[in-house]
């Protein structure tokens, strides 16, 4: 999938393993890349069965490992191909314990 970011902060957070090492910790950070790396990889949800994902009209939240949360929406400027979504846009990444 194509992956963009609601604003420069979750895109650094999710390209930069220092600033997601400071703001979530080393094992959340890990999770995260290793998640970001297997979304775009992705063709569809389908393909991410580890993460435990909540759908809401075009908003997804992913429970990952570690304490990480993943909100997420459906990308509008992206075409759906074949009932998956071919973009999706990261809106925000938090820890379990934090308010979203």
């Amino acid at each position: 999938m194509h992956l963009t970011f609601a604003n420069m902060q979750v895109r650094d957070l999710c390209e930069k393993g220092q600033v997601a090492v400071r703001r979530l910790g080393s094992p959340a950070a890990v999770t995260l890349k290793g998640f970001v790396a297997d979304l775009e990889a992705a063709d569809g949800f389908e393909d991410l069965p580890y993460a435990s994902y909540s759908k809401d009209d075009h908003l997804v939240v992913f429970e990952l490992d570690n304490g990480v949360v993943v909100e997420c929406s459906m990308d509008k400027v992206r075409i759906v191909r074949d009932g998956s979504p071919v973009g999706i846009r990261l809106d925000n990444v938090r820890k379990s314990d934090e308010a979203s």
